[in-house]
């Protein structure tokens, strides 16, 4: 709209939905120029776009400038998916968590849409989420600052330490812990090792799981 040039990070056959998002940015570049915007209804949409334009790296910039801008556009594929129709009052700490269990593949459930929506690219640890939330934060206050907005929302972000959570078996357990023990698991036979002990005295053999001495461990 006006001079301002906006890339919506959409593909070119995506026509319905590039149409709708311009329309978007025309209400809200209007809306700005003539001082009625509350901040509570800026959509994500038209934040994304803003920053896909304005952090586009310029001419002769270097590969490793356009890998970011690249692995940033992937994450504002998945951050988009999720929080399409959503303001910036919708950005609580409980969307936040929702989509904190969403991209980690924990819930396929997206907030507003009826049907089950899995992440397409489901990650490990909470590390990634970290990454995609400090980017919406970035975006939210480059786009607060342009527009001289009086509020933005704080957003809870997961350290970057997390780790999903996962339930050991009782088996797995006991496998853990005769391994503090020092007992060797066998990965050929995917048990135990085991040697035959001869007694000195009687000649018989006798069984037993082999276990590492003090000096080994």
């Amino acid at each position: 709209p006006g001079q301002q040039a906006y890339s919506t990070g959409l593909r070119v056959d995506e026509v319905k939905e590039v149409e709708k998002l311009l329309q978007l940015l025309t209400m809200q570049d209007m809306a700005v120029r003539m001082g009625q915007m509350n901040p509570r209804t800026v959509l994500i949409d038209v934040v994304i776009s803003f920053w896909i334009g304005a952090s586009r790296p310029v001419t002769g910039a270097s590969q490793q400038e356009w890998k970011r801008y690249r692995d940033a556009i992937a994450k504002w594929k998945l951050l988009r998916y999720f929080l399409k129709g959503k303001t910036f009052g919708d950005l609580d700490e409980e969307m936040c968590r929702r989509y904190t269990a969403w991209r980690m593949g924990e819930t396929d459930e997206v907030p507003g849409v009826d049907e089950a929506r899995p992440c397409p690219k489901v990650c490990g640890s909470l590390s990634t989420v970290h990454g995609d939330l400090i980017l919406l934060n970035q975006a939210i206050q480059m786009f607060k600052a342009k527009h001289n907005l009086a509020w933005a929302p704080t957003l809870f972000i997961p350290p970057k330490s997390g780790r999903r959570i996962v339930w050991l078996t009782p088996d797995e357990v006991k496998r853990i812990a005769l391994a503090i023990l020092g007992f060797v698991w066998d990965h050929n036979t995917n048990s135990w090792m085991t040697e035959e002990v001869v007694d000195e005295e009687t000649g018989g053999t006798t069984v037993r799981y082999v276990r590492r001495s003090a000096r080994d461990c």
